[in-house]
């Protein structure tokens, strides 16, 4: 784990909108946001990190958790 921070989320029951972020290539740049509000900036200059072009995508393994709108840009 390179990173980690409270959510700030109050009202687990409502909708919101989280953005992610990556660039760089040495180190790799990790960036989070909730509602709009940046919430983590991590950075990855280990040998192992991923700075390849290739897939992105989200997952949950806790009961109750809904996507919706998957948006992917460039």
């Amino acid at each position: 784990m390179l990173s980690s921070v409270a959510s700030g989320i109050a009202n687990l029951g409502a909708w919101h909108a989280f953005t992610f972020g990556v660039s760089g290539s040495s180190p790799v740049t990790l960036t989070a946001a909730v509602d709009g509000v940046p919430k983590l900036t991590a950075s990855d200059s280990s040998s192992s990190a991923y700075a390849g072009s290739g897939g992105a995508g989200i997952a949950a393994t806790v009961s109750g958790i809904l996507f919706d709108d998957f948006t992917l840009r460039r």
